[in-house]
């Protein structure tokens, strides 16, 4: 026994030491620097084309996932681009005697994460990544003229609840891009070549950069298929007027002969420019 102390009381002496000694160690230190350099990204890498959930419109916003969406859309490429434009569509109407106001259906989007589909607002999405705020503006162009087969009607198309969302974690209001106020109808003017600017980024007040979905309409605001337009609040439901977008609006001028069984279409010109 008094061995085994003994050497217990000599390991702990010897551990004391090597402590003391290394408290006493002259400490050493090297600075160096870490860096990064960015360039344009032109959207040529297929997951920089993706479109974000635009949310329902109103005060919603997205959550941040990737969707599919709609069929008849467009988008184009560049450090500045569209990746998204949609097409219209306001279904099956009943024919009218008089002008008569029509409203868009919903657009329906498929979620990436789990395949399943989500009405939302007519929405379109710009990407701004050539570096900095540079500024940029969206107009929308239509001759008004809406044909099948060679006929041919007139029709106005108008926008109102016009909001924006950011899809670049931006929270900044200041750095928002514009729209119309929300109570603002934004019509398509008369004449072969008018167009309306949609939405406009300032780059004096550092706006523009990153990922924007822009929402025409709110999924919790929708027509009631009662009145004239579906838009009234007692009478009998015309299903072809009820559930849509009340954000988007063709008016079909009275005194035209339509034809049942036809689709008649018309172009949509979106325009997406840099600031000069």
């Amino acid at each position: 026994m008094k061995k085994l102390v003994m050497l217990s009381l000599v390991s702990t002496a010897i551990l004391g030491t090597i402590g003391t000694t290394s408290a006493m160690a002259e400490e050493l230190v090297g600075n160096t620097t870490g860096d990064i350099e960015f360039v344009e990204n032109d959207g040529d890498i297929d997951y920089d084309k993706d479109v974000t959930d635009p949310g329902d419109g109103g005060e919603d916003q997205g959550d941040g996932t990737d969707i599919i969406p709609p069929e008849g859309g467009d988008a184009t490429t560049g450090p500045l681009r569209f990746n998204y434009v949609p097409a219209i569509h306001f279904g099956q109407n009943r024919l009218a005697t008089k002008t008569q106001n029509y409203y868009a259906l919903f657009d329906t989007i498929t979620k990436k994460t789990d395949g399943s589909t989500e009405e939302k607002p007519t929405f379109f999405e710009v990407v701004d990544l050539r570096g900095g705020t540079k500024g940029w503006k969206v107009s929308v162009k239509n001759d008004r003229i809406f044909t099948s087969e060679g006929k041919s009607i007139k029709a106005t198309l108008s926008f109102t609840d016009m909001t924006i969302q950011s899809n670049s974690n931006i929270v900044d209001d200041v750095k928002f891009p514009t729209v119309p106020e929300q109570s603002v109808e934004t019509v398509i003017g008369n004449d072969a070549g008018s167009s309306v600017v949609l939405t406009q980024a300032d780059s004096a007040k550092e706006q523009g950069y990153g990922s924007w979905s822009v929402r025409m309409g709110d999924t919790l605001k929708r027509t009631t298929g009662q009145g004239k337009d579906g838009t009234a609040e007692t009478g009998d439901v015309d299903v072809t007027k009820k559930d849509r977008n009340l954000g988007v609006k063709l008016s079909v001028d009275g005194g035209q002969v339509l034809e049942i069984g036809k689709n008649y279409s018309t172009d949509l010109v979106w325009t997406l420019e840099s600031a000069l």
